[in-house]
């Protein structure tokens, strides 16, 4: 189990590190990039009473986030800001996509 996780790149220390799966199959990647919003992304609501709205966010490395956005736009029809970096002064490697245009947060959560 160990040599088939490391094909995927999942390794020790691998924060700052993990890019995009490339040994992975096209047809599994909306099931892995649930998967890893399920642990490193958040939606949630932003800002005061009527003017609440949604936001949607995932955080990780930039070669993982920049092809997770690709695959996203691709398949849910949506825009899907960044990567970009978050916290520099503090994980340099942290970067973030994100939407909190409306319609794009229907689509995903749709999706």
């Amino acid at each position: 189990m160990i040599k088939d996780l490391t094909k995927y790149g999942v390794v020790p220390r691998k924060s700052s590190i993990f890019g995009w799966p490339h040994a992975l199959a096209d047809e599994l990647a909306l099931a892995f990039i649930l998967g890893y919003f399920d642990g490193d992304g958040s939606l949630y609501q932003a800002g005061k009473g009527e003017k609440r709205a949604w936001k949607w966010e995932l955080l990780g490395c930039y070669d993982l986030l920049l092809m997770a956005k690709r695959h996203i736009e691709h398949h849910a029809q949506v825009v899907i800001c960044g990567p970009s970096l978050d916290h520099k002064d503090k994980r340099p490697y942290l970067y973030r996509i994100h939407s909190g245009n409306q319609q794009a947060i229907h689509g995903l959560t749709e999706y």
